[in-house]
């Protein structure tokens, strides 16, 4: 529970009957470390019929694992690493080790909540291992790069914030017509692969566009 679930030993030891849930699906955790810490908790379904096994015959406030303290989690983590000739860890780095796993598939607020931590600060800090984030946003980035995406990740208040600037301080010509083509896709739903690059217009540029616009429209007329 302390790996598959990222559950603190205490939240393990503290759990009653009543908290295993919707026939052994939902894990219901109350009166946690703090308020973020009550949550829900979807169980892995190689855990379900153990849990559903062992509050059968218990009543609705009688504790799973009956009367033990967070100490009996580390005793049995200890051993588990021992028999199976593996480096010795803790609970609290087993769900490190979740937290660290899960960062590379969900974005990192996901995480947290799954904690039961109330930001990311911590998360980020105390629990994850260095460049756990990278490879779910380098998935990202490969899908736009490939024309995966119909929609793209919000970055800060708007995304003509995350334009490469060159040396004067101003939009590049290049990031600017990317930009452009970003905002589009933003718009219109359009998939990136759809929208042809946007490239930067000049002066002379802009207003032959506006000369051919006015005489085909002189000609219909």
């Amino acid at each position: 529970m302390a790996l598959l679930m990222a559950m603190r030993a205490s939240e393990i030891t503290d759990r009653v009957a009543r908290d295993i849930d919707d026939g052994g699906r939902i894990l219901w955790i109350e009166r946690a470390k703090t308020r973020a810490g009550d949550r829900q908790l979807e169980i892995p379904e190689v855990l379900r019929l153990r849990l559903v096994a062992l509050a059968a015959n218990r009543a609705p406030d009688e504790r799973l694992f009956g009367d033990v303290d967070r100490h009996w989690v580390g005793y049995h983590v200890r051993r588990l690493c021992k028999a199976a000739k593996v480096p010795t860890v803790t609970p609290h780095g087993l769900r490190g080790t979740h937290s660290s796993i899960s960062a590379q598939a969900v974005p990192i607020d996901h995480v947290a909540r799954a904690l039961g931590h109330a930001g990311t600060q911590v998360t980020r800090q105390h629990y994850l291992a260095p460049g756990s984030e990278a490879p779910r946003k380098q998935r990202v980035v490969l899908k736009a790069l490939a024309g995966g995406l119909t929609s793209l990740p919000s970055v800060g208040n708007s995304i003509e914030k995350s334009v490469t600037h060159g040396r004067s301080g101003k939009p590049s010509a290049a990031s600017a017509a990317r930009n452009r083509a970003a905002l589009l896709v933003r718009k219109t739903g359009l998939e990136p692969a759809r929208i042809a690059p946007l490239a930067p217009q000049t002066s002379a540029s802009t207003n032959s566009a506006t000369c051919a616009d006015l005489n085909v429209k002189r000609g219909d007329a």
